[in-house]
C-alpha cells in the first residue's frame, strides 16, 4: 500500500495537475497512467470452481460499477446478521464469481518499464490474472490494491482478466450495516515506473509553537525502490545512488480549480538504496515560517511535489501531494485543533448512489460537501471504511474534519474475532493499508480501529501500531468502552474504559442524562463525542435540540455524528396506477425487496438524506444548531439584541444579518447588518428603534417576532451570495393573531368541515415506531427488537389504526376499536359546533374536548379529522414552518406566515409513515378554484394536510403503492388538526422520544374557529 502518487514525466506537469484537484481534473493526463475505466468483457458464474472457456459467452460490464446494478445476481441489505449461514471462515458453495477481460495495448514509451495495476476496490475477492497467469490476490473490498505485472507482459499488450468473488473469509470482518454487493466499483488503471522508482512518499505535518511565531514542519520521508533488486547482490543495490528534489509552494485559487503559488521551500535530499543504513528512504524536516494553518474554516494547503534524480541529474520521475499544518490534541477533557476546542457537528457517510450502489462520481461527492458545508457540518467519520482517495482530497480542500475508518466489523461475530489470533492479521493489514494510503491528508483528524466488533486483542494491536506510525492523530475505538463482554448497554463504569486504547469517549446512542452524568460525575481527560447519535431513520431526530443544549452547557462533552447521511435506497420504477389505484411511479428499494433473506428490512435507510441526494427536514434543525452565529434578545421589544459569534477561527466577514419584525408573520420593518467586525467567539451589539416602532404601533392583539437570517454576503466555494446560512428568531411577544377571524356568511365548504370533523387518535406509525416489515411478526410470543420499550405493540394490539369515534345520543364521541372480537374503548371527545356572530360575520365555532383513558399509556396524537376538496392548491399558515416540524424536532421551524402549495406538504419517506406536520399554528388558510377556508384558533395547534389516509401510510410498505387521493374531480385531501402530537424521537437506534415530548391519558382542548 501507498499514497495515491501518479509519476509524471516533469516536475512543472506534476505540480499543475496535482494543485488542480479531483474536481477539475479526473483522470491525470501524466504519460504513464493509464485509465482501465469503461466497458470490460464479463462472465458470470455461480461458483468460484467454474472458469471460463471456449464456449463461454462474454457480455459487456461497466467499470467501475458493482455487477448486482448490471443484471447479475442482485443486492442483499443485512446490518448485524450474516448474509449466509457458515461457520467462519468458510462461505457458501454457490458464491456468485465474475470474470472481468480486457485486451489492453501499452504505450510504446512503457517498453522495458515497470508496469502496476491498480484496482481502487472490489467486493470481495480480486484474483488477478495477465496473459493468463496469476498475478496476484486481494481481499480488502474497500481499498485499493496493486500488482506489479511487468513480469507477466510480453510485448505491446496484455490480456488482463480479474476474478471477483462474492463472498470470502474476509466477508466476516465486512459486515457492516450496509448492502452486500459484487465486483468492482473503484476505478481500475495502470501506471509505469522506471526501474528505480518513488515508492511512496509521507509528510505527517506537525506545527512548532515554541518561538514567538508557529512554524510549520514537512518531515518529509520519500521512500525509493527498485525492481531489480531480485537481479542484483546487496552490494551492488548499496551503491546506487540517487538524488530527490523537493519543492513545496502554497495552493492558491479555488477548492475545484486550484494553482500552484508562491514556492516557499525547496531542495535536494540525497539518497541511496542501502536499506541496512538509509531504510531507502530520503528525509528531510522542511520549516515553513509561519504558515497558514489548515481548519475547516480555513483549510489552506501546501502542495509538495518530489521528483527523483539520477546522480547527473537526469530526471526519472516526479509525483505531488498536498499537506496541511494542523496540530490535533487533548487537553482537560477537550479536543483541540490549533488549540481551540472545536464542537464536532459531525455525520457517519455511507458512500452511495441510488443507482450505482458504491461507485460515486466526483461531482456527486462535492454535492455532499457543499450540502454538508451549507448546512454547517464540519466533520463526517467514513462510516465504515476508507473511501474513495478523492473524498479525503475534496475534504481538503473544502474544509471538513475527517475520523477516518478501517475497514472492520463482525458485528455477526462480536467479540469473537478481536479475540481470535487466527483474524490478527486481517486487522494489522486493514488498519496500516488505511494510515499508509491515507497519511498525508490534513482533513484526517483521528483514526478508527473500525466498528462494533467487540474489545479483544487484535484491537489492542492495531491501536499500538498506529500510535507508533503517525502520533499527529488521534485514535479512536467505541467498542473499547462498551462492557467487557458483548455489546451491552452502556454505563457510566464502562465509559471509563480504554483509558490507554482509545482517546475518545464514544458511545453510541447515549441518553442525554448518561452523557452528562458521565462528564459532570467522572473523572477523565478525554472528551465525551458520540461516534453514532440521533438516529435518522425516516421521521426521526427528535430532541437533537436537547443533545445540544446538554453538550454545549456541559464541559466534556463535545458533540458528535449523527447517524448517517444518506438513505442506502435503491431506486426503483413501478406502472403508474388508475385513479383509486395505487400511483406507481419512482420510488426506492430496500433489504427483502431483492428477495434478499436474511435480511434487516429497510434498516438502511438511516439518512438525513434521501438516496438522490435531496436533504430531509431534519437537515434544517442541523444547520441553525450547528451555525456559526447565534442571536441573543437583550431586551427584544425595545430593539437591543446581541450576536454571538460560534465561529473557531474566522471572523464573520462572509455572513450579512438580514432582520425583520414580523407581526402576525408579516415584516413591519426591516434591514440588513454586515458582520464584517466580529471576531470569532466575540459578540456584536445591536440596537434596531425601528423594533420598538413596530411594538408601539401593533395591535394589542398581535404577536411580535424578531427574525434574523444570517446570508452569505459574499459568494464562497459552496454557497452564492445572499444564501441562508442559519436563521433564528426572537419572540418579543405572544398574541391572539389578528387575521380576519370571520365572514360576513359562512360558506358552505366551512359549515362542511366543521360538520364533518370525527376525532383522530393514530398516526401511521414512524420508522422509529417499528419495523413495518415485521408488523405481522408481533405477537404474544414474539416481540421483535424494534419494539421493545415502545409503545407500538400496545397500540397494535389495540387495533389502534381502527380506532374511530361513534357518537352518542349526547353528541359524545366515543373513540373505539375492535380486534378479534374484542373492543376497545380509549375515551371520548366531546366537539361542540355552532355557528357564531361577531359584528355583521359569521364562523363556525369548535370547542373540542378530549378526555382520552389509559387503555394504551400514550397516544401517537389527539385531534380532530375530515377531507377537504382538492380544488384547494395552496395552503397558507401562522405558525412553525416552513418544514415539517414536530414537538421534538422544531428548533429550526420559526414562527411566519407561510404559504406552499398543498402538494409540497408531503415529506415522501422511503417508508411511508407518519409525515408532514406544522406546529405552532394559529391560522390556517387554504385556497384555490376561487374559494377559501379559513380556520384559526387563540392557542397553538398544529396540522397535517395530505392526499392519503393514515390508514393508507400504514398498510403500504413503499410510496408507489399509495393511493393519491387527490385525484379526480372528486379528489380530496386528508386534513387533521392535532391538539398534540407524539415526538418523532430516535427509537429507531437509540432513546425513544422523550417524556416531555409523549402524549399521555388526560384531557385535551381545541377550540377552533373555522369560516
Amino acid at each position: 500500500m501507498r499514497s495515491p502518487l501518479v509519476p509524471y514525466e516533469s516536475s512543472q506537469k506534476s505540480q499543475i495537475e496535482a494543485a488542480i484537484g479531483p474536481e477539475s481534473c479526473e483522470v491525470p493526463t501524466s504519460s504513464f497512467f493509464k485509465s482501465l475505466d469503461g466497458e470490460w468483457d464479463f462472465c458470470f458464474f455461480d461458483s468460484p470452481e467454474h472458469e471460463p472457456d471456449e464456449k463461454t459467452e462474454w457480455q459487456k460490464i461497466k467499470v467501475p460499477l458493482s455487477w448486482t446494478m448490471q443484471g447479475f445476481s442482485s443486492p442483499h441489505y443485512t446490518n448485524i446478521q450474516m448474509p449466509f449461514d457458515c461457520v467462519p471462515p468458510f462461505v457458501p458453495q454457490k458464491n456468485p464469481t465474475g470474470y472481468y477481460k480486457l485486451n489492453v495495448s501499452l504505450p510504446e514509451k512503457w517498453n522495458g518499464r515497470r508496469i502496476v495495476l491498480h484496482i481502487g476496490s472490489a467486493e470481495s475477492v480480486a484474483i488477478v490474472y495477465v496473459n493468463g497467469t496469476e498475478a496476484g490476490v486481494s481481499k480488502d473490498t474497500r481499498l485499493p490494491c496493486e500488482f506489479d505485472i511487468t513480469d507477466f507482459i510480453k510485448g505491446s499488450s496484455a490480456e488482463i482478466v480479474i476474478k471477483v468473488v462474492r463472498w470470502s473469509d474476509a466477508s466476516y470482518v465486512e459486515d457492516q450495516d450496509q448492502w452486500w454487493f459484487g465486483g468492482i466499483h473503484r476505478s481500475v488503471y495502470l501506471y509505469s515506473t522506471e526501474k528505480v522508482f518513488i515508492q511512496d512518499a509521507k509528510a505527517l505535518t506537525y506545527i512548532d509553537f515554541s518561538g514567538e511565531e508557529p512554524k510549520g514542519v514537512i518531515p518529509l520521508e520519500v521512500a525509493i525502490a527498485t525492481s531489480q533488486a531480485k537481479y542484483k547482490t546487496q552490494t551492488e543495490v548499496d551503491k546506487m545512488q540517487f538524488d530527490v528534489e523537493y519543492k513545496v509552494c502554497r495552493i492558491e485559487g479555488t477548492p475545484s480549480t486550484g494553482i500552484p503559488g508562491k514556492e516557499v521551500a525547496s531542495g535536494k535530499i540525497p539518497c541511496s538504496l542501502d536499506v541496512r543504513n538509509t531504510l531507502s528512504l530520503a528525509k528531510k524536516d522542511i520549516v515553513i515560517e509561519n504558515p497558514a494553518l489548515w481548519t475547516n474554516e480555513t483549510p489552506s494547503l501546501y502542495l509538495v511535489t518530489v521528483s527523483l534524480l539520477e546522480k547527473n541529474g537526469r530526471h526519472i520521475e516526479s509525483s505531488s501531494f498536498t499537506v496541511g499544518f494542523k496540530s490535533v490534541e487533548i487537553k482537560r477533557r477537550e479536543l483541540l485543533f490549533n488549540s481551540k476546542k472545536v464542537y464536532i457537528h459531525g455525520v457517519n457517510r455511507h458512500e452511495h448512489n441510488e443507482s450505482n450502489a458504491k461507485t460515486l462520481s466526483t461531482a456527486e461527492m462535492v454535492h455532499d460537501i457543499k450540502t454538508l458545508k451549507k448546512y454547517n457540518f464540519n466533520a463526517v467519520r467514513t462510516c465504515h471504511y476508507p473511501d474513495d482517495e478523492r473524498w479525503y482530497e475534496l475534504c481538503d480542500r473544502y474544509g471538513i474534519y475527517i475520523l477516518d475508518e478501517a475497514n472492520i466489523e463482525n458485528h455477526a461475530y462480536y467479540d469473537v474475532m478481536s479475540r481470535s489470533e487466527e483474524w490478527l492479521n486481517s486487522y494489522i493489514q486493514r488498519v496500516q493499508r488505511m494510515a499508509i494510503r491515507d497519511k498525508n491528508h490534513a482533513c484526517i483528524f483521528g483514526w478508527s480501529l473500525g466498528n462494533e466488533s467487540g474489545n479483544g486483542q487484535n484491537h489492542w494491536a492495531t491501536a499500538a501500531w498506529l500510535r507508533g506510525y503517525d502520533s499527529t492523530r488521534i485514535v479512536h475505538y467505541e467498542g473499547f468502552v462498551r462492557p467487557q463482554i458483548h455489546q451491552g448497554d452502556f454505563t457510566l463504569d464502562c465509559l471509563a474504559n480504554g483509558k490507554q486504547l482509545t482517546d475518545l469517549i464514544a458511545p453510541m446512542y447515549p441518553s442525554i442524562d448518561l452523557i452528562v452524568d458521565y462528564a459532570t460525575k467522572r473523572d477523565d481527560w478525554r472528551p465525551l463525542i458520540m461516534c453514532e447519535y440521533s438516529h435518522a431513520m425516516g421521521n426521526a431526530n427528535g430532541s437533537l435540540a436537547d443533545y445540544w443544549n446538554a453538550i454545549e452547557s456541559t464541559q466534556g462533552l463535545q458533540g458528535g455524528f449523527i447517524w448517517d447521511w444518506i438513505d442506502q435506497g435503491i431506486a426503483a420504477y413501478a406502472p403508474e396506477g388508475k385513479l383509486g389505484e395505487s400511483k406507481g411511479g419512482k420510488y426506492w428499494k430496500y433489504g427483502g425487496d431483492f428477495e434478499d433473506s436474511p435480511c434487516d428490512y429497510d434498516f438502511c435507510l438511516n439518512g438525513l438524506n434521501f438516496p438522490d441526494q435531496t436533504p430531509k427536514p431534519a437537515m434544517e434543525e442541523c444547520r441553525r444548531l450547528f451555525a456559526p452565529v447565534r442571536l441573543k434578545a437583550i431586551h427584544a421589544a425595545q430593539g437591543i439584541f446581541e450576536v454571538k459569534s460560534k465561529a473557531f477561527f474566522v471572523p464573520l466577514d462572509f455572513l450579512s444579518l438580514k432582520w425583520s419584525c414580523l407581526v402576525d408573520g408579516t415584516a413591519k420593518a426591516s434591514g440588513e447588518i454586515p458582520l464584517k467586525e466580529l471576531l470569532p467567539g466575540k459578540t456584536m451589539h445591536i440596537e434596531l428603534p425601528q423594533v420598538c416602532e413596530c411594538v408601539l404601533n401593533a395591535d394589542s392583539r398581535a404577536e411580535i417576532v424578531f427574525h434574523s437570517d444570517f446570508v452569505y454576503a459574499e459568494q464562497t466555494p459552496w454557497a452564492l451570495k445572499g444564501e441562508l446560512c442559519s436563521s433564528d428568531e426572537e419572540l418579543i411577544c405572544t398574541g391572539r393573531t389578528c387575521f380576519a377571524d370571520s365572514a360576513s356568511c359562512v360558506s358552505t365548504e366551512a359549515e362542511q368541515l366543521a360538520l364533518s370533523l370525527a376525532p383522530a387518535v393514530f398516526h401511521a406509525y414512524t420508522e422509529n415506531e417499528g419495523i413495518k416489515a415485521l408488523y405481522d411478526k408481533v405477537d404474544s410470543d414474539n416481540v421483535p427488537g424494534c419494539f421493545i420499550g415502545k409503545p407500538t405493540k400496545l397500540w397494535m394490539d389495540c387495533a389502534l389504526d381502527k380506532s374511530h369515534g361513534v357518537k352518542d345520543s349526547h353528541g359524545v364521541f366515543h373513540i373505539v376499536s375492535e380486534k378479534d372480537g374484542k373492543k376497545f374503548d380509549f375515551g371520548t371527545c366531546s366537539c361542540a359546533i355552532k355557528k357564531a356572530w361577531q359584528e355583521d360575520n359569521s364562523f363556525m365555532e369548535i370547542c373540542a374536548d378530549f378526555s382520552l383513558n389509559s387503555t394504551v399509556p400514550e397516544y401517537p396524537r389527539i385531534g380532530l379529522e375530515a377531507s377537504v376538496s382538492s380544488a384547494f392548491t395552496k395552503a397558507k399558515w401562522y405558525g412553525c414552518g416552513p418544514h415539517e416540524c414536530y414537538s421534538d424536532r422544531k428548533y429550526s421551524a420559526l414562527k411566519g406566515l407561510y404559504e406552499m402549495d398543498i402538494k409540497d406538504l408531503e415529506v415522501p419517506y422511503i417508508v411511508p409513515q407518519e409525515n408532514g406536520l406544522r406546529c405552532g399554528v394559529k391560522y390556517l388558510e387554504l385556497s384555490g378554484g376561487g374559494k377559501t377556508l379559513h380556520v384559526q384558533s387563540d392557542t397553538e395547534f398544529s396540522f397535517s394536510l395530505l392526499p392519503y389516509t393514515a390508514q393508507d401510510l400504514y398498510k403500504c410498505h413503499h410510496t408507489s403503492e399509495l393511493v393519491d387521493l387527490s385525484k379526480g374531480s372528486e379528489g380530496k385531501w386528508i386534513l387533521v388538526i392535532d391538539a398534540a402530537h407524539r415526538g418523532v424521537g430516535t427509537g429507531a437506534c437509540g432513546p425513544d422520544t422523550l417524556e416531555q415530548y409523549r402524549v399521555r391519558p388526560g384531557t385535551y382542548k381545541l377550540n377552533l374557529r373555522i369560516w
